[in-house]
Parts: structure tokens; sequence; C-alpha cells
């Protein structure tokens, strides 16, 4: 089972944060969380007006993610509040010739940037992707995240590549980067 035992931090600013898995007690949280972050900022998948299941759904996915030993769902709280998230996933862990790769997405309400709450994620992830045998971590940055790019790049991720055009928004293409990042 791909959980992470509950934690707490203080942050440089003096806020008591707690990171531990998501589970299906935090849909609603959870659900206010990623109805937030399109507000934040453009570098996500998330947009306003996107639809999302109920909190019965998604309580459901919270389940089936904490119950898997591959997917991880992490929650970083404020209180009650989820202000940060990381969600980890095979590409696929039936095919025998990826078995060893993995994708990520992970997001933190702006109020919350530069605070390192980004890089604990990371380390947490690299940590669960050794667990069981991952050695290639992939995932997306929009190339205008700068803040994201040096996150990455910091934390050992590469720049493989561009993806041109990949996201059109509010009317302007923007490309992205994929990156990876081996694990020995």
């Amino acid at each position: 089972m791909a959980k992470l035992e509950a934690f707490e931090v203080v942050t440089e600013k003096g806020i008591r944060l707690v990171f531990r898995s998501l589970i299906p007690a935090d849909a609603e949280a959870f659900l206010v969380y990623r109805k937030q972050i399109p507000l934040d900022s453009t570098h996500t998948m998330q947009y306003q007006g996107m639809k999302f299941p109920s909190i019965d759904e998604a309580a459901e996915r919270l389940r089936t993610q904490l119950e898997d030993r591959v997917q991880l769902s992490i929650g970083i709280f404020e209180s009650h509040r989820v202000v940060g998230s990381l969600n980890f996933r095979m590409h696929n862990p039936e095919h025998p010739w990826i078995q060893h790769v993995g994708e990520f997405g992970m997001t933190v309400l702006k109020e919350y940037w530069g605070q390192g709450l980004g890089k604990r994620l990371l380390l947490y992830l690299d940590q669960h992707a050794r667990s069981i045998g991952v050695t290639r971590i992939e995932a997306n940055v929009r190339t205008a995240n700068e803040r994201g790019v040096r996150l990455y790049q910091g934390s050992g991720f590469q720049i493989e590549g561009t993806r041109r055009q990949a996201a059109k928004i509010n009317g302007e293409y923007q490309d992205e980067y994929y990156i990876a990042k081996l694990l020995k």
C-alpha cells in the first residue's frame, strides 16, 4: 500500500503543515483545493470551469489510490485545508517494457509558493519510486513556469525535449518541457 504516514513541518513563516496520504475523508477538502488551483496559475492541467467528480466519486478514487501499492496521492494540509498535492502513477504497470517508468503531477496553492513544499514532495516521490522499483520518473512542465523548471532541475530532473504548442491558454500557444529523472 502506497501510504505516507503523517508528519508535520513548520515553514519559515511559522505555518504548521501536515504532509500525508490523501484519504477518502479528504474528498471534499481536496475538491475545494482542486477548484482553487486554476485560479492561482495556468501552469497546471486544471482549468477554470473544469468538471470535477462528486464528493463520493472523489472519495472512491482516493480509496482506490490508497489501496494501490504503486499509486501515490499526497496532500499537504494546513488544519483541514489542502494547500498542496502530488499524484504519482505508472504509465502502464502491465506492460513489461515500461514497468520501470512512473509519472507525476504536483501543485501548491500560490500563497504557499517559495516555502520548500514542492521540494519536500519530490523527496518523498523519490523514496516511493525507489521502493517500488521505478527507475525513471517523468512529467511535463510549461516552459513559462520558471519557478517549476528551477525546482525540478534542482531536484535532479533534466529537460529531455520540448513539446511545442502543447497548450493553448487564453488564445496563446505555450510550450512544455518533457522532463525526467533517472534513479540509480
